[in-house]
């Protein structure tokens, strides 16, 4: 190893405990971002079949709505609070998402596994209904411009 390469090796040494902490951070936060990544897929999947649907009833001028047979408000609202964004990968909202779901993993890593995967599930679901709220909400306020 190069001379500048020992002393940065130097400065940002750790011990054992710090290493299994940051190990452990690491290893949840992937986890959790594996996770979103194909919740993320599955809610683009499913985003498109609803669209495609109610192209079809549209078109074919079917008596009803087209929520009542495709997808309804909340539940389109609840898949795109999934990972799926109409903005598409890499949108403001998909890697905020993305972002607290992975610390939240990197986090919970640090408990037991029989206390952090139940909660982790708990939390995730508490944060998909608060955006489903959010997103549901957010269809009937009207903004003064």
């Amino acid at each position: 190893m190069s001379e500048a390469g020992k002393r940065v090796q130097g400065k940002w040494r750790l011990d054992g405990a710090q290493r299994r902490v940051l190990e452990r951070f690491l290893i949840g936060a992937f986890f959790a971002a594996a996770l979103f990544l194909s919740l993320s897929g599955v809610s683009s999947v499913l985003m498109a079949k609803d669209e495609a649907c109610k192209a079809v009833v549209l078109a074919a001028r079917m008596p009803e709505d087209p929520e009542k047979v495709c997808f309804s408000l909340v539940a389109s609202k609840f898949v795109m609070a999934l990972g799926g964004s109409r903005a598409g990968v890499l949108s403001g909202q998909w890697i905020v998402n993305g972002a607290v779901l992975a610390i939240a993993g990197g986090l919970l890593a640090q408990m037991r596994a029989k206390w952090a995967a139940p909660l982790f599930v708990a939390l995730y679901l508490a944060f998909l209904g608060l955006l489903t709220m959010l997103g549901v909400l957010s269809d009937f306020v009207i903004s003064i411009d």
